[in-house]
C-alpha cells in the first residue's frame, strides 16, 4: 500500500521542492517517465500519494531499450503490471536503443536520453498532457556537475540539472538517492535493479562508483551536501544572470523577419513570438553601441539569450562559437559572420549584431562554384556533387578507432579542433589551396595531391572539399587533414559519411 502519511519527511521534502519551484497547479496532467528503477518507482508512488492534493491526472511512459540480454523486458513487465494494478494509463515503446544510437553514431547513454526525451515530448504533445515528470534526484545533480566540470563547462553547465525546464519537471531534484531507497524499503515497495549501474562502463558510473566515494573517504564525509549547496548557489546566480540578460535583450533589441541579409530585414520591435520561418529569415538585431561598456561575460550572456530566444535552447551551440561572436563585436566596422548550425547565424554589420535564421544559403550564384554550409547532425544533399551526407558526434578518442575499418567515404575528425562554420566547395584550379594530408607534417597543394592520387583532371572539381573557417579538414573520398586527426586527447569525434545521391 502507498503511504498516505504526509508527515513522512521524504514526502514533505519533495512537496516543498514542488511548491517552492511552482512545479504543479491544480488539475495538471502529468506524464511520468517510469523505468521501473527506484527513482521512477518512488516518483510514481509520490504522485499517487499527492494526487488528490493537486487534483492530478496521471499517466506513465515506459521505454524498453531491449538491452541487458533481454532482461530489460522484465522491467517492462513490472511497469505494465504496476500500472494495471493502480489503474494508470501506460504509454509504452519497445525500441532497440543500442541499434538506434549506433545508427546515429551516438553514445548509448547520450542517445538513449535523446530518444527517451523525444518520445516523452511526442506523446505528451499528441495526448494533450501538460507536463512531463522525470526521476532525476540530487545525486544525479552531483554527478552531472562533475561531468560538466571535467568537460570544461562554464557556470551554466556547473549549475547542473534544473528543477524544471519547459514542460519537464523534476520533483526529486533535492532528494538524495539514499532517502528514496530508504522510503521504498520502509514501505516495502518493490522496484527493478539495473545491474549496469554498478559497471564502470560510462563516465557517470565512474564518477558515481569511484570518484565520489574516494572524495568522501579521503577529504570530507559531508562534501556532497556542501556541493549541493554550491550547485544551488550557482543555479540561483545563473537564473539571475539569465533573467537579467533576457530583460536587457528585450529592452535594447529589435526583432525582425524578412530576407537573410541582416541589413534588409523588416523590424518588429519586441516581438515575443519570433520563430524560425521556412520561407523567411527570423532575426534579432542588437545595437552594439548599447553593449560597449558591459563586461565580456555579460555580453556573452546576452548572446546566449538571443540564441535561446530564437531556437529555444543552446543545444548544438559550441562555446567557442560564442567566444568568436563576442570577440568580433567591437573590433572595427568590418562585416563578420559565424555559422552556428541548423541555419542559425551571427553576423556583425558595422555597429549592429544580427543573430538570425536564414534560408537558401546553399544555392550558388550563376557562374560560381557550388558552395554548401555543413550542418552537424543534419542530413544534406549536395546536388552539384551528386552526394548526400550524414554526420554525428561521438564521445570518444583514438581508442574508438582501433581495429575499425574506415572506408574512403567516411571521416572521423576531432570535433574541438574544427573552427566552425564548415563549408563544402569544389577545388578551384590555380588557387594554390593546400592542406596537411593525414600522417604528414608538411603541407601539400591540392593540385599535387590530386596528381599523386591519380584523380583525373576532369573529375577534380567534382571532389567535395570540406573546410572550416581556417583550413581544409577533409578531401572527401580521399584524405582528412592531419590537424583534425583524432588522438588520445580527443573528447568528441565528428563523424561524417558521404553517400551517392
Amino acid at each position: 500500500m502507498i503511504n498516505n502519511n504526509f508527515k513522512d519527511k521524504t514526502i514533505q521534502k519533495v512537496i516543498k521542492t514542488i511548491d517552492v519551484n511552482k512545479m504543479l497547479s491544480s488539475g495538471d496532467s502529468i506524464l511520468i517517465s517510469f523505468s521501473g528503477g527506484p527513482d521512477s518507482t518512488f516518483l510514481v508512488h509520490l504522485f499517487q500519494t499527492i494526487k488528490e492534493l493537486y487534483a492530478l491526472k496521471l499517466y506513465c511512459f515506459h521505454l524498453d531499450h531491449k538491452t541487458r540480454n533481454g532482461s530489460s523486458k522484465e522491467d517492462a513487465v513490472f511497469v505494465e503490471e504496476f500500472c494495471s494494478r493502480h489503474n494508470l494509463k501506460l504509454f509504452k515503446e519497445e525500441i532497440d536503443a543500442q541499434k538506434w544510437c549506433s545508427e546515429r553514431k551516438l553514445s548509448f547513454q547520450e542517445g538513449s536520453r535523446i530518444l527517451r526525451k523525444q518520445l516523452l515530448e511526442n506523446i505528451s504533445e499528441e495526448a494533450g498532457i501538460g507536463k512531463i515528470a522525470t526521476g532525476h534526484n540530487a545525486d544525479d545533480s552531483i554527478e552531472t556537475f562533475f561531468i560538466n566540470l571535467l568537460r570544461g563547462s562554464g557556470s551554466k553547465g556547473l549549475a547542473s540539472i534544473k528543477p524544471f525546464e519547459g514542460r519537464i519537471i523534476r520533483p526529486l531534484i533535492e532528494t538524495r538517492r539514499n532517502e528514496i531507497e530508504s522510503y521504498l524499503k520502509a514501505n516495502k515497495i518493490r522496484y527493478c535493479i539495473d545491474c549496469t549501474n554498478r559497471q564502470d562502463i560510462y563516465l557517470r558510473n565512474k564518477i558515481r562508483n569511484k570518484l565520489l566515494p574516494f572524495i568522501k573517504k579521503e577529504f570530507s564525509g559531508s562534501f556532497e551536501e556542501n556541493l549541493l549547496n554550491t550547485i544551488k548557489i550557482l543555479r540561483e546566480e545563473n537564473d539571475f544572470l539569465t533573467a537579467l540578460s533576457k530583460d536587457t535583450l528585450e529592452k535594447i533589441s529589435s526583432f525582425k523577419t524578412g530576407q537573410q541579409n541582416g541589413s534588409s530585414l523588416s523590424s518588429k520591435k519586441n516581438n515575443k513570438t519570433l520563430k524560425k520561418n521556412e520561407d523567411h529569415s527570423s532575426a534579432i538585431e542588437i545595437p552594439l553601441c548599447k553593449l560597449k561598456d558591459i563586461p565580456k561575460a555579460f555580453l556573452k550572456r546576452i548572446i546566449f539569450a538571443a540564441i535561446e530566444k530564437l531556437q529555444g535552447s543552446m543545444a548544438g551551440i559550441k562555446s567557442s562559437s560564442i567566444d568568436k561572436i563576442a570577440a568580433f563585436c567591437f573590433t572595427g566596422g568590418e562585416s563578420r559572420e559565424v555559422f552556428l548550425g541548423g541555419g542559425l547565424r551571427a553576423k556583425k554589420e558595422h555597429d549592429r549584431l544580427f543573430i538570425y535564421y536564414c534560408s537558401g544559403e546553399d544555392l550558388p550564384a550563376a557562374g560560381k562554384k557550388p558552395s554548401y554550409v555543413f550542418e552537424v547532425l543534419k542530413e544534406k544533399k549536395l546536388k552539384d556533387f551528386n552526394l548526400r551526407i550524414k554526420s554525428s558526434i561521438i564521445e570518444a578518442n583514438e581508442a574508438y578507432l582501433k581495429d575499425r575499418q574506415i572506408s574512403e567515404s567516411e571521416a572521423y575528425l576531432d570535433f574541438d579542433k574544427i573552427s566552425f562554420p564548415v563549408t563544402i566547395k569544389s577545388w578551384e584550379k590555380n588557387s594554390g589551396q593546400s592542406f596537411f594530408p593525414f600522417g604528414m607534417k608538411k603541407p601539400k597543394k591540392l593540385h599535387d595531391f590530386f596528381i599523386d592520387a591519380k584523380v583525373p583532371a576532369g573529375k577534380r572539381d567534382k571532389v567535395a572539399v570540406f573546410s572550416d573557417s581556417e583550413k581544409i579538414i577533409w578531401i572527401s573520398g580521399y584524405r582528412i587533414d592531419e590537424r583534425v586527426r583524432v588522438d588520445k586527447k580527443t573528447k568528441k569525434i565528428l563523424y561524417i559519411k558521404i553517400f551517392p545521391n
